[in-house]
């Protein structure tokens, strides 16, 4: 089930599929989410955000979750944090896709490095759009 793979390292038998790290607050029911993404066909994992400090890719730079992830979904709302992850997210040496549920600058004008794109999520969040949001940010990978 979803909720017992949150926070654990990625699985080598999930190598095969599309590995998709969800972050969202605990309040949004993230082992759902997750199990939407997982009748996909995609390894998920999910991350509710730092619980006591900072969060290790914003602080530190790295993060094995991120590190292994194809895409990342980022559906924080807290209005800081949420963009300062996703921010770190695309900064990584070699970023996974990335999911945001806010527009995203594509003119490296406000939030993350210049040229970083994301695809968006506009809420409300349903599976099509979740799922198709997926998709877009898998194929504008270069």
């Amino acid at each position: 089930m979803a909720s017992k793979k949150a926070h654990q390292p990625w699985d080598p038998e999930s190598e095969g599929q599309v590995r998709v790290l969800l972050e969202c607050q605990h309040t949004d029911s993230p082992a759902i989410i997750a199990s939407v993404i997982e009748r996909e066909g995609y390894a998920v994992r999910t991350c509710t955000g730092p619980d006591a400090g900072r969060c290790d890719l914003v602080a530190h730079g790295h993060c094995d979750l991120v590190d292994g992830a194809d895409v990342v979904v980022n559906l924080l709302r807290d209005p800081v944090e949420g963009p300062q992850i996703a921010d770190a997210v695309a900064s990584v040496r070699r970023p996974p896709a990335l999911v945001v549920e806010r527009p995203w600058p594509k003119d490296g004008a406000g939030p993350g490095p210049a040229g970083a794109r994301a695809a968006v999520v506009h809420p409300p969040v349903t599976r099509a759009s979740l799922v198709a949001a997926i998709d877009e940010a898998l194929g504008d990978r270069p």
